[in-house]
């Protein structure tokens, strides 16, 4: 584990932050080179990127101090300027929506170019989650297996005793099979949205699984945390749009 992957002075670089810029850029290059494949603007696609990273990492922050709202009112300035702290369930969504508001004023349909990053994004994703695992953070529950990790004593993970669940490391595994999925079925089918709507149920269930294993506090609703609760709502959200997009292919004269 190294959470500093190199120094040049008093200039950092960090594991978290670099593997999550490699995710992207290794995203937006996957995903420019298909647009180019289709004719597709590439330009817009470039600047989509950039807000939808913009606002997900502003998103991902927001909820993340939300989950944390007691200790941000004694504490505010502490949580605003620490350099972690991100929930993606936020990212998500508010990048979402950043995409749909900016492919409307472009005026260019939302599932076509979604169908197209989707896939690329669950990459950048997994390389993110490996950036946890260097970082130290995103740790699962103690364990006494030959696969539990002992992390070094000035990350998040450390400060626990004994091995833990490499759970960043899992996540990256479910996520790197949620991209080779993905991109199968966009071999497979013309219907629009539908990976898109696949992505959002294949992580939504593997992350609700994972959270049973992760450790480190997030917020909790009842029984499940938030992260679950997050995931349980568009599991039925995603599996109901993936059923209703397959019965409108079928049957076009519903499609009004």
């Amino acid at each position: 584990m190294h959470r500093i992957l190199f120094e040049i002075g008093n200039f950092k670089v960090y594991s978290y932050g670099f593997m999550i810029a490699l995710g992207f850029v290794v995203a937006l290059l996957f995903s420019v080179r298909e647009a180019k494949s289709r004719g597709l603007n590439i330009s817009l696609l470039q600047d989509l990127f950039f807000w939808i990273v913009l606002i997900g990492f502003f998103g991902a922050r927001i909820v993340y101090i939300l989950t944390q709202w007691q200790y941000f009112i004694v504490h505010p300035f502490e949580l605003l300027l620490s350099k972690g702290g991100f929930v993606f369930y936020g990212g998500f969504i508010f990048g979402l929506i950043a995409a749909m508001i900016f492919l409307k004023v472009k005026r260019v349909a939302f599932y076509p170019i979604a169908d197209i990053i989707m896939p690329y994004l669950a990459l950048a994703h997994a390389f993110g989650r490996v950036g946890c695992f260097l970082n130290g953070c995103c740790y699962g529950v103690p364990t006494q297996a030959f696969y539990g990790v002992r992390f070094p004593a000035d990350c998040a993970a450390g400060q626990i005793a004994g091995r833990l669940i490499p759970t960043q490391l899992i996540s990256a595994s479910a996520l790197l099979i949620i991209f080779l999925v993905l991109v199968a079925i966009k071999k497979k089918t013309n219907i629009q949205g539908l990976v898109f709507w696949f992505y959002v149920f294949l992580y939504s269930l593997t992350r609700f699984l994972i959270e049973f294993i992760r450790y480190d506090y997030r917020g909790n609703i009842g029984i499940f945390s938030i992260s679950q609760v997050f995931a349980i709502c568009f599991t039925g959200i995603s599996l109901f749009m993936i059923l209703r997009l397959k019965k409108i292919t079928k049957n076009p004269s519903n499609n009004v």
